[in-house]
């Protein structure tokens, strides 16, 4: 089987990321066509509006689907859009989720987590970071550990409406990600525990 509308959410771009994720996979992994990589309009050089990429109902035509076609995860010329920050959090190979401990999620298929360093780090209100890492060398595909709290960030925590942050970094360059690459599914949570992860890639 193959999902030839993976993500398709009949909008302005991408959607339930998350749930087209679990879905194709709930099974067996299956190929999957993304609905949309990229916006299809097509630049065009207005003497009066300047420079734009033009949909349908642009050319003059009575009958068009309007903006259907600009629904993708980055425009025209390739700029990146929101869905597309989505669409990594969503398909990055570890996931990192709480409820007063860090659980992490080994999502690929055949590698185990001993290619990232993962780290957990609170943020101070004065700017001050504290790191620990994490022992997840040992951690297969497909499976999950749990971890408490490193002792050093609890003693970091001095703010009961902390947030402590936990990312993944490739400890060499690989072919699927570019050499500066220092930060995969990067993770936020708020000090207690919220129960509900936020996805924040600022955090690196």
């Amino acid at each position: 089987m193959v999902m030839c509308e993976y993500g398709a959410a009949a909008g302005t771009g991408p959607g339930g990321l998350d749930w087209y994720k679990e879905t194709a996979e709930s099974t067996a992994p299956a190929p999957r066509v993304h609905w949309e990589w990229r916006d299809h309009g097509l630049a065009v050089d207005d003497p009066t509006h300047g420079a734009y990429f033009a949909n349908g109902g642009d050319f003059g035509e009575q009958v068009h689907d309007s903006n259907f076609v600009i629904d993708g995860l980055v425009l025209s010329d390739g700029t990146p859009m929101a869905g597309l920050v989505e669409f990594a959090a969503v398909s990055a190979p570890l996931r990192f989720t709480d409820d007063d401990s860090i659980h992490v999620h080994n999502r690929a298929h055949s590698q185990s987590a001993a290619v990232y360093v993962v780290t957990t780090a609170v943020h101070g209100h004065d700017g001050s970071i504290v790191r620990a890492e994490l022992p997840t060398d040992d951690l297969r595909p497909g499976h999950k550990m749990r971890f408490a709290i490193p002792p050093l960030i609890r003693k970091a925590v001095t703010n009961a409406d902390a947030w402590i942050s936990v990312k993944a970094a490739l400890r060499r360059d690989a072919s699927w990600a570019p050499p500066a690459t220092s930060s995969l599914a990067p993770t936020s949570t708020r000090w207690p525990a919220s129960h509900s992860p936020l996805w924040h890639p600022a955090l690196q």
